[in-house]
């Protein structure tokens, strides 16, 4: 009995099959163990669908071998669980909350409206190139100043009526004036001066060149230089210097012919200072202006002046004191060559 039990116990043959039948119930246990471990990390891995479980599933069998290793696979996949809570939409939040400090550059783009200073600097400068269109006159008397300087030569005649006071008695004297002559661009006249009275005439010659005026005496006739600001006679020649026109303010009154030349007449405040000689208050004249030449055909004025600073001998037949002055200047024989040369003074 007993050499019955050793061979049927006892036996190395009968020990290898119970091993074998131990490690066959272990490796049963394992691989349901393993199939019931792995059912838990397939199922997230591919996010939504639970079909994958089945797949893996046949696939224990040939890792049966690495059953250990795998096992502390699943367990750090719980670990991705927590992963996702750790990204939570607060932190796109977070950062998405950046992009709302962005709102300072917009802050600071609203600084360029401090550009607005400059706009206004610029639009300072609009204001005064607006020029203002000139009338019809003001047209007339700008081709007149041209149209004058360019010339070279004119003939003048000029009438005036001087209404004074008599020195003595206080009657109203009329005493008329007529000065005519030449002109050469751009200060040089000559001509004759005649002051007509009731009972007799006086005449002189008057030549100036450059600022000096030479005089003929009235009672010998010899040429004399007269000192400076003695004499003050008008001097169309200046009308050549293309300085100020004879008119400001002008008006236009109408068309008229001179000489067989159409011209418009124009009126306004009077600026015959740049005459030289006439200094008075001249508080309106008429300036005639050729409309297709623009050359100053006459001038029309009336003023109150100064006899003595004529430096005509007016006080010798009782005209003293201030004057007032009817003037009438006109202007022919454009640019026909005239020659006006100082006269010959005999040394004192």
């Amino acid at each position: 009995m007993s050499g019955y039990a050793r061979g049927e116990c006892g036996t190395p043959e009968s020990a290898r099959s119970e091993r074998r039948g131990v490690l066959l119930a272990a490796l049963t246990l394992a691989v349901a163990a393993l199939c019931a471990c792995s059912d838990l990390p397939l199922q997230p891995l591919p996010s939504p669908t639970p079909t994958y479980t089945p797949t893996h599933t046949p696939e224990p069998t040939p890792t049966a071998t690495a059953t250990p290793t795998p096992t502390p696979a699943p367990t750090s996949t719980p670990t991705p669980t927590p992963a996702p809570t750790s990204t939570p939409e607060p932190t796109p939040a977070l950062q998405s909350s950046v992009p709302m400090s962005t709102s300072t550059p917009a802050l600071q783009s609203s600084v360029p409206p401090s550009t607005s200073t400059p706009a206004l600097q610029s639009s300072a400068p609009t204001v005064t190139p607006t020029p203002r269109a000139q009338s019809y006159a003001e047209q007339l008397l700008s081709r007149s100043v041209e149209a004058m300087s360019n010339l070279s030569y004119f003939h003048f005649s000029v009438d005036a009526l001087f209404e004074s006071s008599a020195a003595s008695g206080g009657s109203t004297l009329l005493v008329p004036v007529t000065f005519e002559g030449d002109a050469a661009a751009p200060d040089r006249i000559s001509g004759a001066l005649v002051l007509n009275l009731s009972v007799f005439a006086l005449e002189m010659q008057i030549i100036s060149v450059g600022g000096d005026i030479y005089t003929t005496n009235p009672a010998t006739g010899v040429w004399e230089l007269a000192p400076l600001g003695s004499v003050a006679v008008p001097n169309p020649a200046l009308l050549t210097a293309g300085g100020a026109p004879p008119l400001v303010d002008a008006t236009v009154v109408g068309e008229e012919t001179i000489d067989g030349v159409r011209a418009i007449r124009l009126r306004g405040a009077a600026r015959l200072d740049s005459l030289e000689g006439l200094e008075g208050e001249f508080e309106t004249a008429d300036v005639w202006i050729g409309a297709d030449d623009g050359l100053v055909y006459r001038i029309n004025s009336e003023g109150v002046v100064s006899l003595e600073s004529l430096g005509l001998p007016l006080p010798n037949i009782g005209l003293a004191g201030d004057a007032t002055l009817s003037l009438d200047m006109r202007f022919s024989r454009f640019d026909q060559p005239v020659i006006i040369e100082p006269p010959n003074v005999p040394a004192p």
